[in-house]
């Protein structure tokens, strides 16, 4: 009698432990939708968010593939004139003498590499970014470049561009940031070779 009641009394606890495992799996799944019906980001939720002006959803879908090669080829195209007034004294730059002795008198030693490195980056980095040519390479110099720039020349003169402060350097710095991570995107020569760093 007594093996009978152990054998009862084991499948009365298997069925209360099944029971159990199911509970704590519907309140799991209730848990999981409730959050996904909040928009918890966290939970995996990636649905768009709709849009204000629906109508506008075609011209935004047509337009999205070029959104991120934009942003590549400005960072790129607009570090261009810069390393021009580098080293071809070209836009009213003061070509590389100058500059050469800017860096010397900023402390920037050995001045004569570090400015050639400098106005090499900007000039054919940034036409290689806009190509979209080894373009995470010239990404990550691009960013050290800014962060360089950021720490060493405009730091200690606030944050506001029209103050010579670091704003315009550091947008740009997180930008070849973006494009570093991101690597060359549609549009561009290293998409062209198949090869990317």
């Amino acid at each position: 009698m007594s093996g009978g009641r152990g054998r009862i009394g084991e499948y009365a606890d298997s069925f209360r432990a099944a029971r159990n495992r199911a509970g704590v799996r519907r309140k799991d799944a209730q848990a999981r939708r409730r959050k996904r019906k909040k928009g918890d980001i966290m939970e995996g939720n990636t649905k768009a968010p709709g849009l204000y002006i629906p109508a506008l959803a075609g011209l935004y879908d047509a337009l999205k593939p070029l959104a991120y090669p934009v942003v590549r080829v400005t960072a790129g195209l607009f570090l261009v004139p810069h390393g021009a007034q580098k080293l071809f004294g070209w836009f009213g730059g003061a070509g590389m003498d100058r500059v050469i002795q800017g860096f010397a008198r900023a402390g920037l030693e050995p001045a004569v590499p570090l400015a050639y490195l400098v106005a090499v980056t900007e000039f054919f980095g940034g036409l290689c970014i806009a190509l979209g040519l080894l373009t995470r390479f010239w990404a990550a110099a691009g960013a050290i470049l800014m962060a360089v720039i950021v720490f060493k020349a405009h730091l200690p003169r606030g944050w506001f561009a029209g103050q010579n402060g670091m704003e315009f350097p550091a947008m740009w710095g997180l930008l070849m940031i973006v494009v570093l991570i991101r690597g060359a995107g549609a549009f561009s020569l290293d998409r062209k070779i198949g090869r990317e760093l």
